[in-house]
């Protein structure tokens, strides 16, 4: 005779909504709950069927995302704390860098419960129709959509006017300056809101990408410049790895008073062995906001944009 989950709770002396939240690992379920259903689903035999779970949830607890690439560390690292955080609810996340049409086309096929898009080219205006709850990663403004914004503009602002309190007289922004990324021109308006007033020297280098060997090389172009400047704002954590590179490279020590700072949501700088100011929102609360936002779109809850508060604070070597 085939096991339900009717059965499971009979046994647990629990409901039917309570085992079903438990084999999914749900976080609204005690661990020590959890763990006697378990027990007892494994005592009786039980297998899931999942066809009939979808039929009786009209769910499928799967998650679409759409994601430009994973071959940049901070991203790789929110999407593996994402699909962690995601499969502790029970929900099982597909990953689609595939063009972002098609990517929600193919979401809308397999009958995802909710889907995340990271925007990284405003593409809410022309997102193909769907009925699938949908958050962006992005930038709140002009947006139809419920968006998580780490406020970069602010973030990048707040750390630029950081170094010019520390006594900076030249500050320098390397990062992507040009091209139809809102997300980086966002981090550069706010390089350029926080130098507006400055009557200090100010340059601006363009690196034409956001990777690692980008920032090496950005690296030894602006060390190699007659009169290096006092500071240097990078865009990402990515050129920030690659510039600490070219500065080993070149043997040179925090004695020659070289202040780095980078935008960084990353929460451990392990890689950095020269000191760095970091600003950012931690990649754990991004994560923590997206699950809590993607979990009220899959139940059909109404979802609201929101804009989290970048911190700064300085990596582990000093």
């Amino acid at each position: 005779m085939t096991v339900t989950i009717k059965d499971i709770a009979k046994s647990a002396g629990v409901s039917y909504s309570t085992v079903s939240k438990a084999l999914r690992n749900s976080s609204l379920v005690k661990q020590p709950t959890k763990e006697k259903i378990r027990a007892i689903a494994l005592e009786l035999g039980y297998e899931p069927n999942l066809a009939a779970q979808v039929l009786v949830s009209r769910k499928t607890f799967t998650i679409g995302v759409v994601w430009p690439s994973v071959d940049r560390e901070m991203q790789a690292a929110l999407i593996t704390l994402l699909n962690n955080q995601l499969e502790e609810e029970g929900y099982t996340t597909l990953i689609s860098i595939n063009d972002i049409s098609r990517s929600v086309k193919a979401f809308q096929r397999l009958q995802v419960d909710a889907m995340l898009i990271f925007d990284d080219q405003q593409h809410q205006d022309t997102l193909p129709k769907t009925t699938i709850p949908t958050v962006l990663f992005g930038l709140k403004e002009r947006s139809q959509f419920p968006v998580i914004d780490v406020n970069r503009h602010e973030a990048v602002k707040k750390i630029t006017e950081y170094v010019i309190e520390e006594g900076a007289l030249s500050i320098l922004y390397a990062g992507l300056t040009e091209g139809e990324d809102p997300l980086q021109a966002a981090k550069f308006e706010g390089f350029l809101a926080a130098t507006s007033s400055l009557q200090g020297a100010t340059a601006v280098y363009n690196t034409k990408g956001l990777n690692r060997l980008d920032g090496y090389k950005a690296m030894k172009a602006i060390l190699q410049l007659g009169s290096p400047p006092h500071a240097i704002i990078f865009g990402s954590y990515d050129l920030t790895v690659g510039a600490i590179d070219a500065i080993h490279e070149l043997n040179i020590t925090k004695t020659n008073h070289l202040r780095i700072a980078s935008y960084d949501n990353m929460s451990g700088h392990h890689e950095l062995t020269f000191p760095v100011l970091f600003t950012g929102v931690p990649l754990t609360i991004i994560v923590e906001t997206l699950v809590d936002k993607l979990l009220q779109a899959a139940d059909g809850q109404p979802v609201t944009s929101i804009s989290l508060d970048p911190v700064i604070h300085p990596s582990d070597i000093l």
